[in-house]
């Protein structure tokens, strides 16, 4: 068999496809990384999983987040992560991957998190979400199925701490019980 190329990560090349892998590494900087295969399966390129001590301010339970330094998306996850079992940790990675796949540049789109916060809300005044965490969440349940990815939105919802009507945690809850609804509702 051929050996796979190695290549950068370039988010405008089509050349790549659905195809990822998890390689968990536990190295002391980092989890693992994500390989996406090119159509022909001739080239990979990486995503990598970083352990990092991420701030969200205390306001709910986070596992972590995606996101793009220099073009080059990176997963990092804080010390909650390793609190879960596999299938959440999968749950977790396929929704992150999810959002890099279909290149969700939400630090373009919108100027801050506080930003991404009033559209959020924008959308659950209307009982709706944000077209980004539907699609990651697709993109998560065709990987894992519908029970395991529920499985996993429940878990978040449950363990979010409780807020006050209008607070930042109320409004995390009523997006994963209208997540959990609309993915109960497709056809995948």
């Amino acid at each position: 068999m051929d050996e796979i190329e190695i290549v950068s990560y370039s988010p405008k090349s089509s050349y790549f496809g659905d195809i990822y892998e998890i390689e968990v590494l536990s190295l002391p900087d980092r989890y693992g990384v994500v390989w996406n295969y090119s159509i022909d399966s001739k080239q990979k390129r990486a995503i990598i999983i970083m352990h990092r001590k991420l701030d969200f301010g205390g306001n709910c339970f986070r596992l972590g987040v995606h996101h793009w330094k220099n073009g080059v998306p990176e997963i990092s996850i804080t010390e909650n992560f390793y609190k879960l079992g596999k299938d959440l940790q999968d749950s977790f990675f396929w929704h992150e991957i999810g959002h890099i796949h279909f290149k969700h540049f939400l630090h373009v789109k919108y100027k801050s998190q506080d930003e991404v916060r009033e559209h959020r809300i924008e959308f659950l005044k209307k009982e709706d979400v944000l077209p980004e965490e539907i699609e990651a969440d697709v993109f998560a349940v065709k990987r894992q199925g519908k029970v395991k990815y529920i499985r996993f939105l429940n878990f978040l919802k449950d363990t979010r701490p409780a807020g006050k009507y209008g607070s930042i945690n109320d409004y995390g809850k009523k997006e994963l019980l209208l997540r959990i609804r609309k993915i109960n509702d497709m056809k995948i």
